[in-house]
């Protein structure tokens, strides 16, 4: 059968998309939270472990880190600051969740040396990353700069410090609901003519409709939840003896998110050489 976009099956990863249109063959749907989750993260074929995907100016997009150094230096500020509040333990862990290879931490050790020096003696920077290799590479990269006696990869074992995450909650999975006049349906993943399309049907878990409670939706409008950005931010933050999270995001409060009258088509966007798209099922993986 002649695929439907023949164009977005010759920019698309090949292994990815065989296992997609198996997973949704042996299910007749899936949902898109379950896509999104394999198309960035699955441990083979992945966007985000299959590569070495990385921000910057010669990859897809690009987070603060890479923009400016002061970004870095601003962070090391707040984190002396919570070391100073948690009573100055030694170690004093740091443990970066989506880490990639390291430019943020390396800004942040760096503007502890030239500010304070004391937290850096104190500090355990620990790197955390879906992709083994980018961990890596940035513990060679630190020791490369004179911090290798101060990052380690990131464990799982209580810690009194921080947990810090930048622009990681919005590459989360989401569910992708449409408002009817009736009620509110779930937009499913399906096999249809070659190529992977979008199909209606009742919410797969009733729960993702607790944001929405009392938000002025309007029919025909389309939006994202993501159960899986509150169940990572509860389990990261079991990972705190004695602590804080420092989650950076951007976002709205969801009166604001959910206006039907300014983002009707919801928020879901992709990048490619640092162009936006709206079509989820062009370059899978």
């Amino acid at each position: 059968m002649t695929a439907a976009n023949p164009g977005a099956v010759a920019r698309s990863r090949p292994e990815l998309v065989e296992l997609l249109r198996s997973d949704i063959e042996a299910a007749g749907k899936i949902t898109f939270a379950r896509f999104m989750e394999q198309a960035l993260t699955h441990p083979q074929y992945g966007y985000y472990t299959a590569g070495d995907a990385e921000p910057g100016f010669e990859g897809d997009f690009l987070t603060a880190p890479e923009t400016h150094p002061v970004f870095g230096a601003v962070l090391a500020r707040q984190l002396a600051e919570c070391w100073e509040r948690l009573d100055r333990p030694t170690p004093f862990v740091v443990r970066e969740h989506g880490a990639g290879s390291g430019s943020l931490a390396l800004t942040i050790l760096a503007g502890l040396r030239e500010e304070r020096p004391d937290v850096l003696a104190a500090i355990r920077y620990e790197l955390g990353d879906v992709n083994d290799r980018r961990v890596a590479a940035g513990l060679s990269r630190a020791t490369e700069v004179g911090f290798g006696d101060h990052v380690a990869a990131a464990g799982h074992d209580p810690i009194i410090g921080v947990i810090l995450a930048n622009e990681l909650l919005d590459a989360l999975p989401v569910h992708r609901l449409v408002v009817g006049n009736q009620e509110i349906r779930e937009a499913f993943v399906c096999w249809r003519d070659g190529w992977f399309a979008e199909e209606s049907g009742p919410v797969s878990d009733v729960r993702l409709m607790d944001p929405l409670i009392d938000l002025p939706l309007m029919a025909g409008q389309r939006l994202e939840v993501s159960p899986a950005a509150s169940a990572w931010t509860t389990r990261v933050c079991a990972e705190i003896t004695r602590g804080y999270a420092i989650l950076i995001d951007y976002g709205y409060e969801a009166v604001e998110l959910y206006d039907p009258l300014v983002r009707p088509d919801g928020l879901l966007r992709t990048y490619w050489q640092h162009i936006a798209g709206d079509d989820p099922f062009d370059r899978v993986g």
